[in-house]
């Protein structure tokens, strides 16, 4: 082992945590099922948003739009291609790997929370046809690459790299490159094949819908999968600032699954 090994590994599985939030809302006060998704998609935003307080920096952000009708009460997806189906957003000097072909692909100087919305708007506002009894929605959301904060007391006094075994590519003594900056030291993978230390996915769950002919709900699934254990294990030091992210997501009424 590196004399100056972190003692820490990337593994592809990780650890996952899966959140919910379920909302709510009367359609007798003229609220259309079109706003209520939105409404939902804006909270899966939100809650993407609320993880880059100091833990990571998405390097992409993928949205794919979708076409849903009622079936016996639910809210299912139309099986019916779309011209303009996924917006990928990818920041500078990251390359693109949208996982749909034919992606709107935005650049954007920060991923953020407003450049997210935006995105959102986009998917929203863009034309599609519609036939009785459907309406335009979102099916899910992803961030597969993410730079993360490394903890303080993490950081290498004496060296610009952060020593790492990747255990799905049998690379032993692995040096990651550090980013220091104003606001802490941050890492990522430094090419395609290494994961990121956190991947995000945001979808609707299938059993959104129609509660009766007045009220409708959305049910969103997040799962926040941390591939570095300098994150994911009990007594490593990125675990309180992941547990904070956890208990701010739960503020905001997202529940552990």
């Amino acid at each position: 082992m590196h004399d100056q090994h972190s003692g820490h590994v990337i593994y592809k599985s990780g650890h996952a945590y899966k959140l919910r939030l379920e909302l709510e809302w009367d359609l007798r006060c003229g609220t259309t099922v079109t706003e209520c998704d939105r409404a939902g998609a804006e909270q899966a935003v939100a809650a993407i948003a609320e993880l880059t307080r100091d833990l990571i920096e998405p390097q992409e952000f993928g949205l794919t739009k979708c076409v849903r009708f009622q079936l016996e009460g639910l809210s299912v997806i139309a099986q019916q291609p779309l011209a303009e189906a996924h917006w990928y957003l990818k920041a500078p000097g990251t390359e693109a790997y949208p996982l749909y072909t034919r992606a709107q692909m935005i650049d954007v100087e920060t991923i953020d929370e407003s450049a997210m919305l935006a995105a959102v708007d986009a998917l929203f506002n863009a034309p599609c046809d519609l036939s009785d009894n459907q309406w335009p929605s979102w099916e899910e959301m992803y961030v597969f690459d993410t730079l993360a904060r490394i903890p303080d007391t993490a950081v290498p006094a004496t060296q610009d790299y952060l020593v790492l075994d990747d255990l799905d590519n049998k690379a032993l003594d692995l040096p990651i490159p550090l980013q220091r900056r104003t606001a802490g030291v941050w890492a990522g993978r430094y090419s395609l094949g290494f994961m990121a230390p956190f991947s995000v996915q945001v979808w609707q769950d299938e059993y959104s819908g129609f509660r009766d002919s007045d009220s409708f709900s959305t049910a969103i699934e997040l799962r926040i999968t941390v591939h570095w254990s300098l994150w994911w294990e009990e007594a490593s030091p990125g675990r309180a600032l992941l547990d904070a992210a956890i208990d701010r997501l739960q503020q905001r009424g997202w529940s552990l699954a």
